[in-house]
């Protein structure tokens, strides 16, 4: 399997943007009265973003799952670059909260530890991966040596025991008769990565028998179905709702699929030519990085220089934040990347 694809690198970048973009219109949502047009808007852009970081988990599943590692090099060259980043930019982002929001009585060292320990709310992003990453030897078995009816009862297991629990989760939570029972099946986040994997996989295995429009169609009604199921809660219970922002529920996983399917329908025969191709490959290697930075800028930089999204129309705002963030953060990546030795393990 080739290094480099041009069309999984476009598939990188866009999906880098798409995460630039959710967090864009994501940013203070949850203090915004949900009746509002611009909480609706946000909402729509949310929920149809909402499969940019499965599509980089289905991107690895593409390009790991049957790349020949041993152990040793897994460990060394992968695992432990992960565990870097997640360590230096949970210390990065942890600082950073000490500065800005530590209050007067509060302990320093204590909340800075607190805030390592718990991580940056978009840093979930790598001990996902880096769970995946563990479980390597063994899906690359999995996709090696399983067989149709095998396949099938898998399916069946994630569709009922992962998709369906995480589907049902918020509703059932709030009922006092399931709730203890409910948490007997408690299915942690890291292991997202691991189904995304597998699927992307299977997706790209089997590209050639979906047409983009079946796809794209996929991705836009599951999409809707994520917008209706937070704007209907969110107006019974008249604040912000996010109960089907799931990664494991049944309409992000299915959008993230036809998303996914759709783009690498659309550029699996494209040929940009090699200077734009040559740009891409650039792009989609900073695209690591700009996921790490981007909510500094976000959240920090340009309150702090008075630039704030309530300037602008929400539609205007919510583009010109993304695109600014994205080139930004692309800069500092690159500008990282230039350290010796220490830029490839951060960023």
């Amino acid at each position: 399997m080739k290094e480099r694809r041009v069309e999984l690198d476009m598939i990188r970048v866009i999906a880098c943007f798409l995460v630039v973009l959710l967090h864009v219109a994501s940013y203070g949502m949850e203090v915004k009265d949900p009746t509002t047009a611009d909480w609706l808007i946000r909402e729509a852009a949310v929920s149809l973003a909402r499969c940019a970081a499965p599509v980089f988990f289905m991107l690895s599943g593409v390009l790991f799952l049957e790349r020949e590692l041993s152990i040793g090099q897994l460990y060394r060259k992968y695992i432990a670059r992960i565990v870097v980043a997640w360590l230096l930019w949970s210390a990065f982002y942890a600082a950073i909260d000490v500065v800005a929001y530590l209050g007067s009585g509060d302990d320093p060292a204590g909340y800075f530890l607190e805030k390592l320990l718990s991580g940056h709310y978009h840093l979930w992003f790598l001990p996902s991966l880096l769970v995946a990453y563990m479980f390597l030897p063994f899906l690359q078995k999995l996709v090696q040596f399983c067989t149709a009816p095998e396949w099938k009862y898998l399916a069946l297991l994630m569709l009922v025991g992962v998709i369906g629990k995480s589907t049902l989760d918020p509703f059932l939570r709030a009922n006092a008769a399931w709730n203890g029972f409910w948490d007997n099946f408690t299915i942690p986040l890291a292991c997202s990565g691991i189904l995304y994997f597998v699927l992307g996989y299977f997706l790209y295995r089997n590209r050639e028998r979906v047409s983009a429009g079946k796809a794209f169609l996929l991705y836009f009604v599951s999409a809707l179905l994520i917008i209706a199921v937070n704007t209907a809660c969110a107006f019974r219970s008249g604040a912000h709702s996010t109960v089907g922002d799931g990664y494991l529920t049944l309409w992000v996983v299915l959008s993230s699929a036809g998303m996914f399917a759709f783009l690498l329908q659309i550029f699996s025969e494209w040929n940009p030519g090699e200077k734009l191709a040559a740009g891409l490959r650039n792009l989609s290697a900073h695209t690591f990085g700009i996921y790490l930075v981007h909510t500094l800028f976000i959240e920090q930089v340009f309150r702090r220089f008075g630039l704030t999204q309530d300037k602008f129309p929400v539609l205007v705002s919510m583009v010109l934040f993304s695109v600014l963030t994205f080139a930004l953060s692309y800069v500092v990546v690159w500008v990282i990347k230039k350290i010796p030795v220490l830029g490839r393990w951060i960023v």
